[in-house]
């Protein structure tokens, strides 16, 4: 059957190449039964982070819905510019998607910006929606979010959040406290631990955080979650008041979000056979478990094309790129 197909193919393609207009290659496409090989996921991190992770459980499951093997290839560095630069390099077959967080962002909005969105690369949808949190130490001298806003006024420059990276996300509730009158300071560490371990011994009162990241630490009263950021209280945090509450705006842009893109140009047709695989995975019992168990809600964090390119928009207006 595959040779049938290939020859009905070839023999389509020499007749488009031959008489012109007559031949419209998108039913070509469109006769192919799509997918009909492997399916490439490019991860901009490496291996064991939450990207691959994501990526890898996305391959798991397309696998089984499409019926082809889906791989995913690492191409770490450079803020994702390595991997997003391979993967325009590709053809616009859906063949390739590009998995994407938010430090790709600056490379499609901005003055940073390399290429273009939508013109060049399209969103495809979002799975993974991660807010964040500012944890505190279990000793800090208040005890609840406004007890930690008071403090900070009367003590400008004096609390310190840890945080992993110069950058956005990870300085912007920093940027946002001090836009909001309240002086803090960014504390960059190295490694994820090392942070962690400041905050846990009091070195620094605050950590900017995942719950997913440090659920352990968490549990066990190592760290104490004081200030969730978004407009709504974390799903797994019911009982910790958020930013929207207290009218501070604009901190639920200080998240996580993982998804995936397409090349502009993939041919309707298979452009929704994708998107209808999503459709099913998103509603199986092994994506809401995988969800589950890195703390994230499984029907929020989901966003269709339209939908997942305002928010991006959204964010890095945010971030300022």
């Amino acid at each position: 059957m595959k040779r049938i197909y290939t020859v009905i193919i070839a023999v389509l393609v020499m007749n488009f190449l031959v008489i012109g207009p007559a031949i419209n290659i998108e039913r070509v496409w469109a006769a192919d039964n799509y997918p009909t090989r492997s399916i490439r996921i490019i991860c901009p991190a490496g291996v064991g982070g939450g990207s691959d992770t994501i990526s890898r459980e996305v391959a798991t499951q397309l696998s089984q819905i499409l019926g082809v093997i889906v791989v995913v290839s690492n191409l770490p560095g450079s803020g994702g510019l390595a991997a997003m630069s391979q993967f325009l390099n590709k053809p616009a077959d859906g063949y390739t998607l590009m998995q994407q967080t938010v430090s790709q962002l600056q490379w499609v909005y901005g003055k940073k910006a390399k290429f273009k969105m939508p013109e060049q690369i399209e969103p495809l949808v979002r799975l993974q929606y991660v807010p964040s949190t500012l944890f505190m130490y279990p000793k800090a001298p208040w005890s609840d979010a406004k007890g930690m806003l008071g403090y900070i006024k009367k003590n400008p420059g004096k609390v310190r959040i840890a945080v992993f990276d110069p950058g956005y996300p990870e300085s912007l509730p920093g940027d946002l406290l001090k836009r909001d009158g309240y002086d803090v300071k960014n504390i960059v560490y190295a490694k994820p631990g090392e942070r962690y371990s400041a905050v846990m011994g009091g070195h620094d009162l605050l950590l900017y955080e995942q719950l997913g990241d440090i659920a352990g630490i968490v549990e066990a009263k190592k760290v104490i979650p004081v200030l969730h950021l978004g407009d709504t209280r974390h799903p797994f945090l019911p009982d910790v008041v958020s930013t929207g509450e207290l009218g501070l705006k604009g901190y639920g842009t200080a998240a996580l979000a993982r998804g995936l893109w397409i090349k502009n140009g993939v041919p309707e047709e298979r452009r929704k056979i994708l998107l209808d695989a999503f459709s099913v995975m998103i509603k199986t019992r092994a994506w809401k478990n995988f969800m589950k168990e890195q703390n994230l809600d499984a029907q929020s964090s989901f966003m269709g094309p339209e939908a997942y390119l305002t928010w991006q928009k959204e964010v890095a207006d945010a971030y300022g790129f």
